[in-house]
């Protein structure tokens, strides 16, 4: 009888480490870049992670003619919306993932290079780096490193992340602040 409630104990236990470890792995996707789906267009979004293949797309949710005010994105087991909160006015977004809303807001009124960004983490700077170039983004918080810059200066079609926040921001917000880069320096208007 012990001995079978050894076994049974163990099993328990294996499949609970596993579940955990299986857990913490999904927790950590690390984004390593974003690249559009066709060069003539910033609707269509391949969002890579540790795949050599893209791993999600960010796309606009009505891409024929309704404006660039709403998206989704699916990446891995990772899903969520991307929507302006009024219909005129880009200085204030939210990200809708699960039952976790992120928002992000301009600092200053229709300057589009610093963002206040406040999600399940606490409340954090994003901002274009240099002033007199839409190319590198950063996150400002403390220590927590987070960085997205294009491949080639100048053309905003492809991004490298530098994603050095592993499990102190969610999935969610990482989009958030890779969307923040992406959509404020594509030529959309």
């Amino acid at each position: 009888m012990t001995c079978r409630f050894n076994k049974i104990f163990q099993r328990l236990f294996t499949t609970f480490i596993l579940v955990i470890v299986f857990a913490c792995y999904s927790q950590a996707q690390e984004l390593l870049g974003i690249a559009t789906q066709w060069n003539d267009s910033f609707a269509e979004w391949d969002v890579y992670t540790e795949e050599e293949q893209p791993d999600g797309i960010l796309t606009l949710r009505w891409p024929t003619g309704r404006g660039w005010n709403q998206w989704t994105y699916t990446v891995g087991e990772n899903f969520g919306t991307i929507r302006q909160k009024w219909e005129n006015d880009r200085s204030t977004w939210e990200l809708r993932s699960g039952t976790e809303l992120i928002t992000m807001r301009a600092i200053w009124k229709n300057d589009f290079r610093q963002w206040r960004i406040s999600g399940s983490g606490g409340q954090y700077d994003f901002i274009c780096r240099y002033g007199n170039t839409w190319d590198e983004w950063q996150l400002r918080n403390g220590e927590d490193f987070f960085l997205v810059y294009t491949n080639w200066e100048g053309d905003p079609r492809e991004w490298i992340i530098e994603d050095g926040v592993g499990n102190a921001y969610s999935f969610a917000e990482k989009m958030a602040m890779v969307f923040i880069a992406v959509f404020n320096s594509s030529p959309i208007d």
